[in-house]
């Protein structure tokens, strides 16, 4: 009888490590057991973890299954660092429906700088503009021939154009009827800014082409405030939903690594 009690309570006992101390719950990495079974480079299954995992619930450094997680995630859901399918949440994120922190490509969701889809940002950026042209002054241009200024352009009766340049106004005549055209159609309402190009000969200055300055557009500050509120909710949503889990992961394989526990599969 004394026997049958002693197995029952070495069964019920704790299990120890190898080196005889009790098994404690490791709070580093969100590791809960010490001692996690061997990590395999490839794992294929319905639930595998690995550096390369292909199952229904995979997880791995490459993960492609129905509900996938790492740092390459591919799936129906995919969460992690690059997430990829048709719900995806990560840094970089390709989606039918996807949140990315960083950026976004997907039907809709919200992303970070510069989305694609009908995706909102959730970082403002200001807008690429044409570069403009190196500007010279009338006199440069008079010595040199050609050249581009920042001009008012306006036009005085129904066939002249007056170029304003750092407060002299000149006369300038079009090369070409559709460039007079455009020139007279942007002056209807009056003066307009320009960068001209001007060539300079024995009869004034010629008109060359023409460009529109860059827009100078600014993101309201209400538009501004609630993209950083919706980038603080992101944030949270990617700590509390994938990077936990990642993190988690990363912390098994580096112990395996370290104990010699990783194995090809």
């Amino acid at each position: 009888m004394e026997d049958v009690k002693a197995s029952v309570v070495e069964r019920r006992a704790p299990s120890a490590s190898p080196v005889g101390e009790p098994r404690r719950r490791a709070l580093s990495f969100g590791v809960a057991d010490p001692y996690p079974p061997p990590m395999q480079f490839l794992s294929v299954g319905q639930r595998a973890e690995g550096v390369i995992a292909i199952g229904q619930e995979a997880t791995g450094f490459f993960a492609l299954g129905q509900s996938a997680t790492g740092i390459i995630a591919i799936g129906q859901i995919a969460r992690g660092v690059i997430a990829i399918g048709q719900g995806a949440i990560g840094i970089v994120t390709l989606a039918q429906g996807g949140l990315g922190l960083s950026w976004c490509m997907a039907m809709i969701g919200a992303g970070g700088v510069r989305p694609l889809g009908l995706v909102l940002p959730l970082v403002g950026a200001p807008r690429r503009t044409k570069q403009v042209p190196a500007t010279k002054s009338l006199e440069a241009i008079r010595r040199d021939g050609m050249g581009w200024v920042g001009a008012m352009l306006s036009r005085v009766g129904q066939t002249q154009l007056v170029a304003e340049v750092d407060g002299e106004r000149v006369p300038v005549k079009a090369a070409e009827a559709k460039l007079f055209l455009a020139a007279y159609g942007a002056t209807r309402s009056g003066s307009a800014p320009f960068f001209l190009e001007l060539a300079s000969g024995e009869g004034g200055f010629r008109l060359l082409a023409m460009r529109n300055p860059p827009p100078r557009k600014t993101i309201p500050l209400g538009l501004r405030v609630a993209q950083f509120l919706l980038l603080i909710v992101g944030a949270w949503a990617f700590m509390e939903f994938a990077a936990m889990d990642i993190v988690a992961f990363l912390g098994r394989f580096l112990l395996a690594l370290m104990r010699g526990d990783l194995t090809l599969g």
